[in-house]
C-alpha cells in the first residue's frame, strides 16, 4: 500500500512539473540604457513594439538607467526603441524574443 502512495506522489510531481514548463509562453528584455559618452540616461523611456502585431510594450528607466520589460510575446520583428526627451532616440530593429529568458539588450 505504501508503494502506491510513492508512484502516485511521483506522478503527481511529474506530472506537475510538465503543466509547469507548459505554461510558459512569453519571454524579456532587459537591459541599460546610456548616452553616447556612456553615462546612465535615468528615467528614459524604453518601447518595444512587436511589428508582425503592433503590440506595444514600454516602460521608464529606473535612477541606474535600467529596464526590464516582461511577458513579451516570443518571436522574431521587435522594434526597440530608447528615448528622452532633448535626447536622440536610440533605436535596435528586428530583435528577437526568447521563450523564458531575459535577452539583454544595452
Amino acid at each position: 500500500m505504501k508503494n502506491i502512495y510513492i508512484v502516485a506522489l511521483l506522478c503527481a510531481l511529474v506530472l506537475g512539473s510538465f503543466y509547469s514548463m507548459a505554461q510558459e509562453t512569453s519571454g524579456a528584455l532587459s537591459g541599460q540604457v546610456k548616452d553616447a559618452k556612456g553615462e546612465v540616461v535615468p528615467g528614459a523611456s524604453v518601447v518595444a513594439i512587436h511589428t508582425p502585431t503592433g503590440t506595444r510594450y514600454g516602460i521608464a528607466a529606473d535612477v541606474d538607467g535600467r529596464y526590464f520589460l516582461n511577458n513579451l510575446r516570443i518571436g522574431a520583428g521587435y522594434t526597440v526603441t530608447a528615448s528622452l526627451t532633448g535626447m536622440k532616440s536610440e533605436v535596435r530593429e528586428n530583435i528577437d524574443v526568447r521563450l523564458g529568458g531575459s535577452q539583454r539588450l544595452d
